[in-house]
């Protein structure tokens, strides 16, 4: 089922934006200050990573390796055509359900008080402060070998569910 969500189209176009003027801020003041090439690729890889993918809607011109860092060598632009396809796509779910008999719009809303739960289940977890103690084990538990045993924490909850209706 093919879903679209107005809120989550804007909140997912707010975040983009933040993150792409955050890094054209950053890049234009590279391009204001020239370091070296090393320095500036350094910089620029710690500015890829802190973008995420609005990284891939700038097109980056970089000095090669004998060229001098100057305004002619390095420079930028947005992909303009990328981002408005990548906005068009913004706020659309592809649901999939094993319920095919079921309407589209039951299944939207079970979805939506799925991630309704989720979301009291995480703020339960956190008021309650439930976590591991550092370095104990529950008995009977076998830590896996690859996972720092004071890192990982677990919490199990249980949800009954009481139904009430006419047939009742």
């Amino acid at each position: 089922m093919l879903a679209r969500s107005d809120g989550r189209q804007a909140k997912e176009i707010a975040i983009r934006r933040k993150r792409l003027a955050r890094l054209l801020r950053k890049l234009r003041a590279m391009r204001r200050s020239l370091p070296s090439r090393d320095q500036l690729l350094l910089r620029i890889g710690a500015a890829k990573k802190e973008a995420g993918r609005a990284f891939g809607f700038v097109k980056i011109r970089l000095p090669l390796a004998e060229e001098a860092v100057s305004r002619k060598t390095f420079h930028f632009q947005v992909d303009k055509s990328k981002l408005r396809a990548a906005q068009l796509r913004d706020g659309h779910y592809l649901l999939r359900s094993n319920l095919t008999a079921e309407d589209p719009a039951v299944l939207w809303t079970r979805y939506v008080q799925l991630t309704q739960i989720e979301a009291v289940f995480r703020s339960l977890k956190s008021e309650l402060g439930i976590r591991r103690l550092p370095g104990v084990l529950p008995p009977g538990h076998v830590e896996e070998s690859s996972a720092d045993p004071r890192t990982r924490s677990d919490a199990h909850c249980c949800v009954g569910e009481t139904r009430h209706g006419p047939d009742d």
